[in-house]
């Protein structure tokens, strides 16, 4: 902000020299402007790229459904909770390994419309626990995009046992 003014007194003509001089003086000025700009705008992008990773974890930790960061290739690379396995043993395993072997397939396929396709994919699962219980899953796999490129999945999981359980019949 402000304004450069360069005067000479004396009324000789401007040579190539002068104009070499004044425009390399106006480069130098140029760069140390952009330069002041990204340094005032540096703190403001700092801050925000904070406050959206603050709201990313807050989401990831108070959320009721599972949710699971996944790579092209089925491999956990985060995930917000876990029930039966601590979560230090299940990032980078793949997917496929928490699953039941029926819902292998299925689920690389949804993965390959998320990855290949860009498409986000709804659809429901039941697993057996040891106990013998059965659970459903309303599952949502969505791509992640970093420039335009689809770089993992979200995985999506809700508990929709309750739910399910009044559909039952008496």
């Amino acid at each position: 902000r402000g304004l450069v003014t360069i005067s000479r007194n004396d009324t000789t003509v401007w040579t190539l020299d002068h104009l070499d001089a004044l425009e390399q003086v106006a480069q130098i000025l140029f760069h140390v402007w952009v330069r002041k700009i990204a340094q005032a705008h540096e703190p403001v992008e700092k801050e925000t790229r904070e406050l959206y990773v603050e709201q990313w974890k807050s989401f990831m930790e108070h959320s009721p459904d599972t949710i699971a960061v996944i790579d092209s290739e089925g491999h956990i690379l985060d995930i917000n909770r876990t029930s039966l396995v601590p979560k230090q043993e299940i990032l980078g395993q793949p997917i496929f390994d928490f699953l039941p072997p029926a819902d292998h397939a299925g689920t690389h396929v949804r993965l390959g419309v998320g990855f290949e396709d860009s498409q986000s994919v709804i659809y429901e699962t039941q697993s057996q626990r040891d106990d013998g219980t059965i659970r459903w899953y309303c599952n949502r796999i969505s791509p992640l995009f970093r420039n335009d490129n689809v770089v993992s999945a979200l995985l999506v999981s809700t508990d929709i046992t309750p739910s399910r359980r009044l559909d039952e019949p008496l």
